[in-house]
């Protein structure tokens, strides 16, 4: 009696499974269902080689890629302990989208919550602002916001107007001096006196071909924070001056480039 060949879903399935498997406790590929190693058309390869070509390819490419976008966070755990993790983690966690632009968002949450990081926070620190970095170099361009728009507007209106990010425009508040450490981890010049530094409040755009990132003053960055946020320019302003000395005025100014009115 012939058996019945399985649908295309149940291969699809199948050779899904089998290339997001982990290896064996004894570093040995898994074993592929019979079923799909009878679909595959071998010509001269064995079936389970082909699948293994697969699984090495998938899995390369997407570790070239988070080291690609994690350059820093690769160089402070070494490049073994990365790609180790960095191995786990495209098979616990496979693209969700087409483009390869796109991966990689989880990775940072995904170092945080790994038993043995807990005591290097700075690592996670890093890991956030490169993926926000990521993030600004590949969204899309957009006007910026002409001052004029703004002084246009009758002063009494002024306070109640509200503006929205430009779509480069990413914000990073971490514990450590996230920017040194950052540059320092490139420059293989990374010490401990640099964790000792005062924690970090950023505001990354592209305005150009390269993403810039500028420190904001703990104040400026709470009313830049609330402005993205959705607030008004006067409750935005109010909330920079909760914070710390804040002048709405020096504060706005700089900021207009990362700004747009809404449409």
């Amino acid at each position: 009696m012939q058996l019945m060949q399985p649908d295309l879903s149940t291969l699809q399935a199948d050779f899904r499974a089998t290339v997001l498997a982990d290896t064996n406790a004894d570093g040995a590929e898994p074993k592929p269902p019979e079923a799909l190693l009878a679909a595959v058309n071998a010509n001269g390869i064995p079936p389970e080689r082909r699948l293994a070509i697969h699984r090495n390819h998938f899995a390369t490419t997407l570790v070239d890629s988070l080291g690609g976008v994690f350059e820093a966070t690769r160089a402070l755990l070494g490049p073994e302990f990365f790609d180790a993790f960095a191995k786990r983690y495209v098979r616990a966690h496979p693209p969700s989208a087409p483009g390869l632009f796109e991966y990689g968002g989880a990775f940072p949450d995904a170092l945080a919550n790994t038993p043995g990081l807990a005591d290097h926070g700075y690592v996670i620190d890093v890991a956030r602002l490169e993926w926000a970095m990521h993030e600004s170099f590949h969204a899309p361009a957009a006007p910026a916001l002409q001052p004029t728009r703004l002084t246009a507007l009758p002063a009494d209106q002024i306070g109640d107007a509200i503006l929205k990010a430009h779509p480069t425009v990413r914000l990073i508040q971490a514990t450590f001096p996230v920017h040194a450490l950052w540059r320092g981890a490139l420059d293989n010049a990374v010490d401990g006196a640099m964790l000792q530094g005062e924690p970090a409040h950023l505001i990354l755009s592209r305005p150009n071909l390269d993403v810039e990132l500028e420190p904001l003053a703990p104040a400026a960055y709470s009313f830049v924070s609330e402005l993205f946020a959705g607030q008004s320019i006067g409750t935005a302003a109010s909330a920079g001056a909760t914070t710390g000395e804040f002048d709405l005025g020096e504060t706005l100014g700089p900021a207009l480039r990362r700004l747009s009115l809404p449409t």
